[in-house]
């Protein structure tokens, strides 16, 4: 059987590629842990690079060459399918292969010393296995090169070539950052990048050119601190007059000339010369006596491991070094590693412009087998196969919902799919809180909930009002009748009447980016997709209504789904806001950063995090914004006026600029305690899609590619906020109550909070419904890769429970930690019982204020009061045996031993509940706790 594989969003590249007729193209299974790769862009790297030659008898070839090889050691393209075992990678991702296809990863070096590059075992793209001069290529996902986004794909393969090599080798030097290194060769277009990479990793960088190197036009680009060249007497006298005993190191991107023959004396006694580009023919003469006398180490680095290759694209994402590049459409038949013998393509001695390699694209059809994703590639498409492809291309594996007779033909058609999961919640509230959850931290940042129609869109509307407020990405389907009936004068079930068939999709068009109906097969696959790209461009909700019956209606198979930036655009130039920005900056004398909700869905945390670290200024948090690394020496704190934080709300109205990223101020932030209007003077406002200056006017922008040009830019650090705040980090609370009181004694919020310190770990989510727990998260110092999820502006009293069952499935790795009051949990606290049937183990900690506490402080009445719960002997009554027998059940196994629930009284039972969910780690854990 053959099937058309897709390409995906082509969210990298930037760049437009033409079809042309499908052709058959046999591939092999995929085996365990193996990806294919749609390569869109290739490279290849100088013979001078690769530690063989073609006819290698000295035993550095890890392996014999197949004859007929395809040639190729570097590409960039779109995973297009997944063997078995694959987690981390999804269908659309792109990634890179580079030189090492795949290792044993079995062996000393690739186990103990995580050195791959030494594996034994290792498969080289290009010589022992097929490489990447094609549009179709294998590697292992152990080996493939994540590229980050709004990385142009064009620019990878220079990367993927040679840019591990040049950070092993920089690191290799061991010398400590600020110090002067050495660069030879540096007129070669590795020299010029190793200068590159250098100097963004924080050394000064002096370069020695030989006299010839010296005439080359090239130096005129060199972006170094130092240039020393004439002689070998004149070079080592001017490298001493800058630095009298020497660099502590030299990295030699060149294996010929005198320069390299002299570098062991140039480096200070004890040094280190890191050798780049060493070819097995070539002879390397150097002065032997005076390297022992001098105690000079002499390494070579021949290429990089995935870790350097990562960090290299990290550079290249951060626009910390440029790649000036031609793309070269690649002849038909460019295959063969003779190819790369003659051709040499990528990187032209001295040129200063790398070559890349345009692989024509010919919509191949390739054989499908036992391909793990995309799963559901059928021949044949009909619109609910065609909805599932959509769906599993977005990235989502959980659907959440309630099933109905108007919803049952899809449900049916979209479950087809092994790779797809359906959760049937307690009601359709429920289930879009749980979509709610999971859009907030699966990877994808997607969620699907499936509903009935009217009686259930509306039930869900409520959860999507809330996804709406903090821009989540959330696809509401709602089976409709058949489009007959639709068609008909009949009063149908579900709905008020006959002329009120459309009160959902009136309901929705206010808080959605689209609300549709797909009522025939005609125009449906053209709605969804467009439906689709508007939700994940806006970062919006959807509602998307279809006729039953047209769940088997035939349809055209589906094209890649592009979402992204037009791929003809340019990136903007944002000269003029940068300018303003550090007019802006140059003259404030004490700016801070205050980060708000919306920043974590535009731009990267490695982008957030290099933006502060370039600015040097204190960085604040709003209550609903936590993702900072709170470790960091710049973190103060969150910034919720006279409510948290004292010293860290001091600071910020001291400060004379406020660079608002992503920030938002409801009535709840600032609790009528700021009034943002008559701040904004002294704000610098980057929203997701614009820039309001202080003078006023605004631009447009996209603030990821803002803020890489501000990285990039001559801003210059002010650290005065810092300083004023040092002595403390506001906004975490160390609890030693836990320590000071008797085992005995009544539990206290303060007890609570340092319990929380024990248990939170790397990856877990915190959840804190709305009310007194939104305060006791803001105490809890969260440790790195965990979050903190709060529902702050619509605040829907119950949303916490489910969402964090979403929280959970999107978050295997981590644990969701649920804070919710008694009044909340028993508006949605029958979730429990989907959390035990989904054997997810979050922890769930139910406060019994006897009543919701935050309204009785507010304005105190009889409503206040609800009824007492025995809460504690709930979840047994939730984890009864099923009614139907899960065949992935152990036989004879206990459904009541799948969860921990404990009463909490006094201070010994929270250690005790503590321990115990930290033990017992793989069941959920509900702890009732009155405080």
């Amino acid at each position: 059987m053959t099937t058309q594989l897709h390409d995906g969003p082509d969210r990298a590249s930037k760049l437009a590629y033409s079809r042309s007729a499908p052709i058959t193209f046999p591939y092999p299974n995929l085996g365990f842990d193996d990806v294919l790769v749609n390569v869109k862009y290739a490279a290849t790297i100088d013979e001078k690079l690769l530690p063989f030659t073609a006819d290698d008898t000295s035993g550095l070839r890890p392996a014999e060459a197949k004859p007929d090889i395809i040639g190729g050691h570097a590409g960039a393209g779109l995973v297009v399918a997944l063997g078995d075992g694959v987690d981390d990678i999804k269908v659309g991702d792109a990634i890179g292969i580079q030189l090492i296809n795949r290792t044993c990863g079995n062996c000393l070096e690739c186990n103990a010393f995580d050195n791959k590059v030494c594996c034994p075992y290792m498969q080289l793209s290009g010589h022992t296995v097929d490489g990447t001069l094609r549009e179709y290529c294998v590697c292992k996902a152990s080996e493939a090169i994540r590229v980050p986004d709004c990385t142009p794909l064009d620019a990878v393969p220079p990367i993927l070539c040679v840019g591990g090599t040049l950070v092993r080798a920089v690191e290799m030097t061991s010398a400590p950052k600020g110090q002067i290194i050495g660069i030879i060769g540096a007129t070669t277009n590795v020299g010029l990048l190793a200068c590159q990479y250098a100097r963004s990793l924080g050394f000064q960088v002096l370069v020695v050119l030989s006299e010839e190197e010296a005439a080359s036009p090239l130096v005129d680009n060199l972006d170094v601190d130092y240039v020393v060249h004439g002689s070998p007497s004149n070079i080592l006298a001017d490298i001493q007059s800058i630095i009298p005993r020497g660099p502590p190191a030299i990295v030699v991107c060149t294996a010929t000339g005198t320069p390299f023959q002299l570098a062991p004396q140039y480096v200070r006694p004890y040094g280190k010369v890191v050798l780049i580009g060493i070819h097995p023919e070539d002879l390397i003469y150097i002065d032997y006596p005076s390297v022992i006398r001098r105690a000079v180490s002499i390494q070579w680095a021949w290429t990089g491991a995935r870790s350097e290759t990562e960090k290299a694209l990290c550079h290249l994402s951060m626009r910390q070094i440029q790649i000036p590049r031609h793309i070269k459409v690649a002849e038909q038949g460019l295959e063969t590693e003779q190819t790369t013998k003659e051709g040499k393509h990528t990187h032209k001695r001295g040129s200063g412009v790398w070559t890349v390699l345009d692989i024509p694209q010919t919509q191949a059809r390739i054989s499908y087998n036992s391909f793990k994703s995309l799963q559901f590639a059928p021949e044949t498409f009909n619109f609910g196969r065609y909805l599932a492809y959509r769906i599993e291309e977005l990235g989502v594996k959980d659907l959440f919902g309630v099933p109905g007779d108007s919803n049952l033909n899809i449900l049916d058609v979209i479950l087809e799919t092994r790779s797809l999961n359906f959760i049937g919640c307690c009601n359709e509230l429920d289930a879009g809180y749980a979509a709610d959850g999971y859009a907030r931290t699966s990877t994808s940042h997607v969620a699907v909930v499936v509903v009935p129609f009217v009686v259930g869109s509306l039930s869900v509307l409520n959860a999507i009002c809330g996804a709406y407020t903090d821009r989540l990405k959330v696809i509401v389907i709602a089976g409709c009748p058949d489009t007959s009936r639709l068609l008909s004068n009949e009063h149908l079930h579900h709905t008020p009447g006959v002329a009120s068939m459309d009160v959902a999709l009136h309901a929705f068009r206010d808080v959605t980016a689209a609300a549709v109906r797909v009522s025939s097969i005609k125009d449906a696959v053209s709605i969804l997709d467009d439906t689709l790209t508007d939700c994940v461009r806006q970062s919006l909700p959807v509602y998307i209504e279809i006729a039953n019956d047209l769940a088997y209606g035939k349809c055209s198979a589906p094209k890649p789904l592009s979402a992204e930036r037009d791929s003809t655009s340019q990136i903007p130039d944002y000269r003029d806001v940068v300018e303003a920005f550090s007019h802006a900056w140059q003259s404030a004398y004490m700016p801070v950063i205050l980060v708000g909700p919306w920043a974590h869905s535009s731009c990267t945390p490695t982008t957030l995090t290099l933006l502060a670290e370039k600015l040097g200024c204190a960085v604040l948090v709003q209550p609903d914004a936590r993702g900072f690394p709170e470790s960091h020496p710049q973190f103060c704190g969150t910034f919720w006026p006279s409510v948290f934080n004292p010293l860290g709300e001091k600071i910020v109205m001291k400060s004379d600029l406020w660079i608002v990223i992503g920030g938002r101020w409801s009535d709840l932030h600032t609790l009528g305690n700021l009034d943002i209007n008559k701040e904004l003077h002294r704000i610098i406002d980057l929203q997701p899609n614009s820039a309001r200056l202080r003078s006023g006017c605004s631009h447009a922008i996209l603030l990821q590619d803002l803020m890489l040009d501000l990285i990039s830019s001559e801003v210059e650090e002010n650290r005065r906020s810092v300083l004023a705040i040092q002595a403390s980090i506001p906004g975490v609370v160390t609890s030693s109550d836990r320590d000071n009181s008797r085992i005995d004694s009544p539990v206290t919020l303060s007890n609570v909070v340092d319990g929380l310190h024990r248990l939170i770990g790397e990856n877990d989510i915190l959840i804190a419904d709305t009310g007194e727990t939104w305060f006791i998260s803001q105490q809890v110092k969260l440790p790195p890769a965990a979050t903190c999820q709060l529902q702050l502006v619509y605040a829907s009293l119950g949303w916490a429970l489910p969402a964090g069952l979403g929280c959970q499935l999107a978050c295997p790795k981590g644990r969701a930690i649920l804070l919710i009051g008694d009044g909340a949990f028993q508006m949605t606290g029958h979730e429990i019982s989907t959390m035990i049937r989904q054997k997810v183990n979050p922890i769930i900690f139910v406060f019994n204020n006897m009543g919701y506490r935050t309204e009785i402080a507010i304005q105190d009445g009889p409503y206040n009061y609800i009824a007492n719960w025995d809460y504690s002997r709930l979840a047994a009554c939730y984890s009864r045996p099923p009614h139907t027998v899960d065949v992935s059940e152990p036989p004879g196994s206990d459904p009541d031993l799948s969860f921990i629930t404990m009463q909490v009284r006094t201070c010994n039972g929270l250690n005790q509940a503590v321990d115990r969910a930290k033990a017992e780690s793989w069941k959920l854990s509900y702890q009732p706790i009155k405080v």
